[in-house]
């Protein structure tokens, strides 16, 4: 029932109760500082808020003409360097949305769910995207990718954001709910200075949460939960990562491991909970890293696990896992432990 609009005309729609500006193409309300993206399933009112409106077409039994990734794509084109908010509903992907640099993809919490419609293919839900890659943000939604079958399918992908010797900045990963992935909930890949914190990663058929190549220092694992995954909950892997801080995270009930952290060099591991996971409570190996005030408790193998030189194991509880507290290499410190 609203007139066909010229720019500028406002409109008071009674059914929404919303004061509407006719922007050339569409009605819209208020908006903020963000560029805004609604759901199909999204309330009139909201719909009338935003920038772009996704069509649904992906949604199961709809059809596939597109994903809904196309116009949250275009939304973070267009907002490139700023914001981009996804207000609740299920927004369903067939194929990748892309966070350009120095740009936001928000959503309003546990409300903002994004499915991926991948099947068998290869894929990733969300990635970064252009180059000398730096202040990626993305948070506060849910990425569900319990509908692929096969493949390389992740849910939060970072490769190549931030770099310690360039001095680039890395990105943020906060807030997100990551479920149901082929290979890993939340992954970086030569990332450097990123902070992935508060997220929740549970039911990924490979790690919770994973790093990887020896060019993925200086991130920080801050206040995660990683559980019932069928790898590890935490896994920092390959030779050469260092300088990383894995402080109050809670792993428990994973396939593996609950943190690993490989060959790695003055890492901080502290204050973190690992229980009832398939193998060790805590894995690491590598030099002058430093393991506190972690309660590891009722995992399969040894409660913690360090190997290597000059590592600090102080502080720590370890209790009713297979072994308590096994350490390897020379001139490690171990104090005030119980196990």
């Amino acid at each position: 029932n609203r007139p066909a609009g010229t720019t500028g005309e406002l409109y008071y729609d009674t059914d929404t109760d919303t004061l509407l500006t006719y922007n050339g193409t569409k009605w819209v309300a208020d908006r903020g500082e963000y560029i805004i993206v609604a759901a199909n399933d999204s309330t009139q009112a909201e719909k009338d808020s935003a920038d772009y409106v996704v069509d649904g077409d992906n949604v199961a039994g709809t059809g596939t003409i597109d994903g809904d990734q196309v116009e949250i794509n275009n939304a973070l084109t267009d907002a490139t360097g700023g914001k981009v908010l996804l207000l609740a509903g299920t927004y369903a992907i067939d194929a990748t949305i892309l966070v350009p640099n120095n740009t936001t993809l928000a959503g309003v919490g546990a409300g903002t769910v994004i499915t991926t419609q991948f099947g068998a293919g290869t894929d990733n839900a969300i990635e970064d995207s252009g180059s000398n890659l730096t202040g990626q943000v993305v948070r506060d939604l849910t990425v569900d990718g319990s509908e692929g079958t096969a493949g390389i399918q992740r849910g939060i992908y970072f490769v190549n954001v931030g770099d310690t010797i360039a001095e680039r900045e890395g990105g943020m990963i906060i807030n997100t709910v990551v479920t149901g992935f082929q290979t890993a909930g939340i992954a970086l890949n030569s990332s450097e200075n990123n902070l992935i914190q508060g997220n929740i990663t549970s039911n990924n058929a490979g790690d919770g949460i994973y790093s990887t190549s020896s060019a993925s220092d200086n991130n920080t694992y801050i206040g995660n939960v990683s559980s019932n995954n069928g790898e590890d909950g935490i896994a920092i892997t390959s030779t050469g990562q260092s300088y990383n801080t894995v402080t109050g995270n809670v792993t428990e009930g994973n396939g593996q491991n609950g943190i690993t952290i490989s060959s790695s060099t003055y890492s901080v591991v502290t204050g973190n909970t690992a229980s009832g996971n398939t193998w060790d409570g805590i894995q690491v190996s590598g030099n002058n890293n430093t393991i506190s005030s972690n309660n590891v408790e009722g995992n399969g193998m040894m409660g913690i696990d360090v190997g290597g030189n000059n590592n600090a194991i102080t502080g720590n509880t370890a209790t009713a896992n297979d072994d308590g507290i096994a350490v390897t290499g020379d001139t490690a410190t171990v104090t005030g432990n119980v196990a």
